[in-house]
């Protein structure tokens, strides 16, 4: 069973912080078939902060990403013109847009979209994900995406949180620190 190191709505894992402590709370993945392009829209990122030192690691961390001082994951070596873009919502809340282009299908397998016997893109369905999307098809346990086609898919993994971990939710915010 092969691990998966990168996960769509976990920013830090695409620069290959194991234990990323923020995430998405919804994330849209776009494939362009013509242009051999990946658009990854991260939107709501949060984190569970429990106490002080937590906000402060987690910012560092989401400061240490947005200046370029984190590179990307190896896994997402054979990944072309990557790039990444902060956002925030008229509210100030922190988005992120992450896009790769790729000259060989097999490139993509760094972010745990598999190639199937026929050629095609291939994703674990994981339940507690909520992947949802009106391109591709669930066989078994996988969504399946033809790769000469575009297609897009959502992920709300965390749409069922626990109450407990509820009042530590915080939504992250634009701080200075960021700007370039």
């Amino acid at each position: 069973m092969e691990v998966i190191k990168i996960l769509f709505f976990v920013l830090g894992t695409f620069f290959g912080v194991e234990n990323s402590e923020f995430a998405a709370e919804k994330t849209t993945v776009t494939h362009a078939a013509e242009d051999k392009t990946i658009r990854i829209v991260q939107e709501g990122l949060f984190a569970i902060m429990k106490n002080e030192k937590d906000s402060i690691r987690i910012y560092q961390e989401v400061i240490a990403i947005s200046k370029g001082e984190k590179h990307w994951d190896s896994e997402l070596k054979n990944l072309r013109a990557k790039s990444l873009t902060f956002f925030t919502t008229p509210e100030s809340l922190l988005n992120v847009e992450i896009v790769f282009t790729y000259k060989n299908k097999e490139d993509m397998s760094g972010l745990s979209l598999d190639i199937d016997r026929e050629g095609n893109f291939s994703i674990i369905n994981i339940p507690d994900w909520n992947l949802k999307s009106e391109d591709g098809y669930k066989d078994g346990n996988y969504w399946n995406f033809k790769s000469n086609k575009d297609f897009t898919f959502t992920l709300e993994p965390f749409k069922e949180m626990p109450d407990n971990y509820k009042p530590y939710v915080k939504k992250l915010q634009l701080v200075k620190q960021m700007l370039h």
